[in-house]
């Protein structure tokens, strides 16, 4: 982004950042039970990345439930920028035939061979969770299985999601993740009306009206960012300014 400098002639030098135009950054959204968060997730991402320049695509990987495909809708329908470029899963995608710097996949919660194929593909694998005992459970169990089926945990990122609050609850599911070797965002979802009518009206909850609500959503957006590439959300082309010698 150009910045206005006083007395200097300046030259515009455009610089490609951490992808190739068919070398895209992977991001998949990987849950094992419904109802924490996964698409809320994807959406926030693909909207981030997309508001900082980024082509993206985001694939809704549900088999019955498009809930993703349907809220894209309603964003394109009202006109809210950026429009996010979203599609149904298909083979080709996990082959990747798209053109773009960012594929994003909300995965479904049933889980075959096409969830693990496309986790073992990816940068990075966000699985969020609430704090509950079952929830906690079932999301490291996740998380191992995809360890067993190749995935490396330092590519796995663990986001707590509906949070009520609790210090004790907090540091009891860090803990929980830690001992299984995973890392978990510094950044937690609290449970607030906000974040969950945002949706609802085509919107990710980065856009959410309460300016507290948006803090608190784009500081776990920037976090997840700099965990897909060094750079964060920096434009893959990236205008510079260099003075003339």
């Amino acid at each position: 982004m150009a910045i206005a400098c006083r007395n200097k002639r300046i030259t515009l030098v455009k610089i490609r950042h951490s992808v190739g135009i068919n070398d895209e950054i992977d991001l998949f959204i990987f849950v094992r039970m419904g109802g924490v968060g996964k698409s809320t997730l994807a959406q926030m991402i693909a909207v981030e990345f997309a508001r900082a320049g980024w082509r993206v695509i985001l694939i809704d990987m549900h088999r019955y439930q498009r809930n993703t495909l349907q809220w894209a809708g309603w964003r394109r329908e009202r006109g809210i920028q950026p429009i996010i470029d979203t599609r149904r899963f298909e083979r080709s995608n996990v082959d990747r035939h798209l053109t773009c710097d960012l594929l994003v996949f909300d995965d479904d919660p049933v889980l075959d061979g096409k969830s693990f194929n496309v986790a073992e593909m990816s940068d990075l694998v966000v699985i969020p969770t609430g704090e509950s005992h079952h929830e906690l459970r079932a999301q490291r169990a996740a998380a191992q299985q995809l360890v067993d089926h190749g995935v490396s945990p330092k590519k796995i990122l663990i986001v707590l999601n509906r949070v009520l609050g609790s210090v004790f609850a907090d540091t009891t599911a860090r803990r929980f993740f830690a001992e299984g070797g995973f890392q978990v965002a510094n950044t937690s979802l609290p449970t607030r009306r906000g974040f969950q009518v945002a949706p609802n009206g085509g919107l990710a909850i980065t856009e959410a009206w309460h300016p507290t609500l948006k803090k608190i959503a784009n500081d776990l957006a920037t976090e997840i960012a700099f965990h897909v590439c060094p750079e964060g959300f920096v434009k893959p082309y990236t205008v510079y300014e260099i003075p003339d010698a």
